[in-house]
């Protein structure tokens, strides 16, 4: 449980629903019956009834059918983010809308408080969070948002042309191949490559190349990039559990690829005569491996195709429906994949007993049972293989429109996410005036244990707009 000091006039607690009230941590100075208790969504807000100034109470006798007799709570079923937006116009005369909920719905909710939207100016600015030195806070702007000027949008085409063309790279060099090799015919005996198929592996181990040292380059840029935004992100936690993750995971496997090809990493028989070489297995599979690894750089683009990275971000968001999902899922086939193994073992015993051969296509493994199960719970089927006794099949059609329930759980929750983020950030490239630019007053975090407040936030907007003008890039 923590407690919250808004200022002289309020105080807020908030708590897990699961943690019972306790009066003890309400200041001394005042007795529990100059506060208001709400429930929203299941925090518990400890609200001084002064912070009012009796204008939500001209007309609260509206409010008694939120009251609960037994809890002695007013229970809301608000978005906290609004409540305590509504809590800070009450308190300091402003208000703000949150850049996360839509401007009908929150005007909707003021309006259960008695606030009258229609003669008060909603600042529908939206709030971004940067470092506080001044250089870092230029590189954060300039990188994270590229609506921010002109040379930040030149900046964002130069860094995804730069990722396209390191993607280019791996394409071209998986589209060389010589039709007149046959992998299947290949033995252990001496055996001479085609010319091209020559030209394609000594390119694949020549560091002087001309696409080993385009992609050598592309490699620089963007750890040079992961650098910058690493150094400038406002949160390191924030920046690693979104975009920034792939970012990271893109950079290290291009770099292991660059690694691998310019070291002498290769197997032994490789580095000798790569061509000519009695193990050329062993050369194929080293370079089908580098390659794999290399593909996994293609993670960068997220950053830079907006609808994926609007649909990754609606996927970070809604975690616990991903979770549950995921859980309900194997929760299925940890209980119908050995059920069908099961059954389909006996089934397949009884028929190699009897003139009756079962298909080739049955089920004969426990990978077998999971493989058909989850085609199944996909609703894709691809027919390679099925079940051959009718009990099986009679399990795998209940399990299908089972299937079909549970994934249909999480579905309405990303989907209104990712129209919330993509409304939001469509908004914010229309309009980047209306954004706010804000750090957080260490001074002031410091003297009150680190708990952030809302009076502890700075708004540098100006200080943002002026630094970027004095650069010329504005």
């Amino acid at each position: 449980m923590s407690k919250l000091y808004t200022n002289q006039q309020a105080v807020i607690l908030q708590h897990s629903p699961s943690t019972n009230s306790d009066p003890s941590l309400i200041d001394s100075d005042y007795s529990r019956e100059q506060y208001l208790t709400f429930n929203i969504l299941g925090k518990i807000y400890y609200v001084k009834k002064n912070l009012f100034h009796n204008r939500l109470f001209t007309k609260f006798d509206q409010f008694e059918q939120f009251y609960d007799q037994n809890r002695q709570q007013y229970i809301i079923d608000i978005s906290p983010i609004i409540f305590e937006k509504i809590l800070q116009y009450y308190r300091t005369q402003e208000l703000f809308e949150p850049s996360n909920i839509h401007i009908d719905y929150f005007k909707e909710t003021l309006e259960k408080f008695h606030i009258d939207t229609s003669s008060l100016d909603i600042d529908q600015r939206y709030e971004r969070f940067v470092p506080r030195q001044t250089i870092f806070q230029i590189i954060h702007v300039l990188l994270e948002y590229p609506d921010s000027c002109r040379f930040s949008q030149i900046l964002h085409y130069i860094c995804s042309m730069v990722v396209l063309l390191s993607c280019l790279l791996v394409s071209i060099s998986l589209t060389f191949r010589d039709p007149n090799i046959d992998l299947h015919t290949w033995n252990t005996t001496e055996f001479e490559l085609p010319s091209r198929s020559k030209s394609i592996i000594a390119h694949f181990y020549n560091r002087s190349s001309n696409i080993f040292i385009i992609d050598t380059l592309c490699l620089i840029w963007a750890i040079i990039e992961i650098i910058l935004r690493i150094l400038s992100t406002p949160s390191l936690y924030i920046y690693f559990t979104t975009l920034g993750l792939f970012d990271t995971i893109g950079v290290v496997f291009h770099f292991i690829y660059i690694y691998i090809i310019g070291s002498e990493t290769k197997p032994s028989r490789c580095q000798t005569n790569p061509i000519y070489s009695n193990d050329i297995f062993n050369c194929i599979t080293f370079n089908r491996h580098v390659m794999i690894i290399n593909l996994l750089r293609k993670v960068r683009l997220v950053r830079y195709i907006r609808p994926l990275k609007y649909f990754l971000l609606s996927l970070i968001a809604s975690k616990r429906e991903i979770i549950r999902l995921i859980v309900l899922i194997l929760f299925i086939m940890a209980f119908l994949g050995p059920l069908i193994f099961i059954i389909e073992s006996s089934y397949i015993y009884e028929c190699s007993s009897s003139i009756h051969i079962p298909n080739t296509r049955c089920i004969r493994t426990i990978n077998d049972a999971f493989y058909y199960l989850i085609l199944i719970i996909s609703t894709v089927g691809y027919g390679d293989i099925y079940p051959m006794s009718h009990l099986s099949r009679f399990i795998a059609m209940l399990a299908s429109p089972l299937s079909i329930m549970i994934l249909s759980i999480p579905l309405s929750s990303i989907y209104s996410k990712y129209i919330s983020l993509h409304e939001s950030y469509q908004m914010q490239s229309i309009m980047p005036e209306n954004v706010r630019y804000l750090i957080y007053d260490r001074m002031k975090l410091f003297k009150r244990d680190n708990k952030l407040q809302k009076n502890e936030i700075i708004d540098i907007t100006e200080q943002i707009h002026r630094n970027l003008k004095h650069l010329r890039i504005n």
